[in-house]
């Protein structure tokens, strides 16, 4: 009986540190709470992994936003205080503090193979100008090109490459010194994993 019981608890004993040991190769990102902004507001790791968050600025949190595999939130941080948090589930987490909306991060949990496809896209022309709207999925370096309808493959106008946060954006390319005529506007976005998305809205310049 004695025995028994001696092999019931050297189990238990094994079952416990199985499950209170780290994931073997699990590793740590640091991000920095500073300024107003997640530095990097960027994060990779691998599922298993954990990020840890050092406030270094004003009282700001940590909360990830909807879409999220899993929701979190680390409430207030005041300087000094930090938040650390384990992704066991691949996917892609974006967050941002509650307290500042601009302020906005994204934890990518394994291979991001998604394109940062721009919707919703309108074009309005000005009087040397044509502002480009559009919605953003994901932070990503957007350009715009625009083309000649007959002719798309030769841009006569661009915009220059912005890195733009997640949601309603727009850009602006000139149009002074093009004749009337229809054109297509070509937006471009490259997300941090190097997806890229494109997207095309038509442009008429009218007769002077």
């Amino acid at each position: 009986m004695r025995a028994s019981l001696s092999v019931l608890v050297a189990i238990v004993v094994a079952a416990t540190a199985a499950v209170a040991a780290p994931a073997a190769g699990a590793a740590t990102a640091e991000v920095g709470i500073v300024d107003f902004r997640f530095s990097p507001a960027y994060t990779r790791v691998e599922p298993g992994d954990s990020v840890h968050w050092d406030q270094r600025g004003s009282v700001h949190t940590v909360t990830s936003r909807r879409g999220a595999p899993e929701a979190f939130d680390s409430g207030d941080l005041v300087t000094g205080q930090q938040f650390l948090r384990a992704f066991p589930i691949a996917g892609r987490y974006a967050y941002q503090c509650t307290i500042h909306s601009f302020m906005r991060g994204v934890v990518q949990v394994g291979a991001d193979t998604i394109a940062p496809k721009p919707t919703k896209l309108k074009a309005k022309l000005g009087k040397s100008s044509a502002r480009v709207s559009f919605r953003l999925p994901e932070a990503s370096k957007v350009s715009a090109a625009l083309a000649a309808k007959p002719k798309p493959k030769k841009a006569l106008r661009r915009a220059k490459a912005r890195n733009l946060q997640d949601g309603s954006r727009s850009l602006t390319v000139k149009t002074s010194g093009l004749t009337a005529g229809k054109y297509r506007v070509t937006v471009k976005a490259v997300d941090p994993e190097g997806n890229v998305g494109t997207a095309v809205v038509a442009l008429k310049i009218p007769s002077a």
